[in-house]
């Protein structure tokens, strides 16, 4: 990681890193997102989402099947805590785009109780940014997928 970069992902210039498009359309492939919480207008993934302004954490994610990459700043634990508590609810899903920080107290108090954990082979590049994240990756989905996402049916099975 060259020195610029290093400087831009260890400072609090920003702490809103747009996901990987190619990353998020395997995702999107899995789960067909329909809501993304904590976006700005030009990185949103989804038809729904929330900016800053909207405040993604003081709004019902219910019914959704939502991508989530929160800003990786100390208020990441707040929203790990919302994806938990969102995916409580009835036909909502949260999939969560997070660093792999196993020592935290979100990760054990949340992620423990995730239906899914994956854990991202090398580090991805986030945003324009000229390297790779200096963290590992981790995909959290909270709820059960299958309600959102039943198995279609072959035609040979139907008949």
């Amino acid at each position: 990681m060259n020195e610029s970069t290093r400087k831009t992902m260890f400072s609090s210039a920003t702490n809103e890193w747009p996901t990987p498009i190619e990353f998020y359309n395997k995702l999107d492939k899995m789960y067909r997102f329909s809501l993304d919480p904590c976006c700005t207008k030009e990185s949103a993934k989804c038809p729904h989402f929330f900016t800053e302004e909207d405040d993604g954490l003081a709004q019902s994610w219910q019914g959704h099947t939502v991508f989530m990459n929160p800003p990786y700043g100390s208020e990441i634990k707040h929203w790990v805590k919302k994806a938990y508590e969102e995916s409580q609810k009835h036909i909502t899903l949260v999939v969560a785009l997070i660093p792999a920080r196993t020592d935290t107290q979100y990760w054990h108090n949340y992620c423990m109780k995730a239906s899914e954990i994956m854990l991202v082979k090398g580090r991805l590049k986030f945003g324009d940014g000229t390297g790779s994240a200096p963290f590992p990756s981790a995909v959290v989905v909270f709820g059960d997928k299958a309600i959102l996402n039943p198995p279609v049916l072959s035609a040979i099975e139907r008949t």
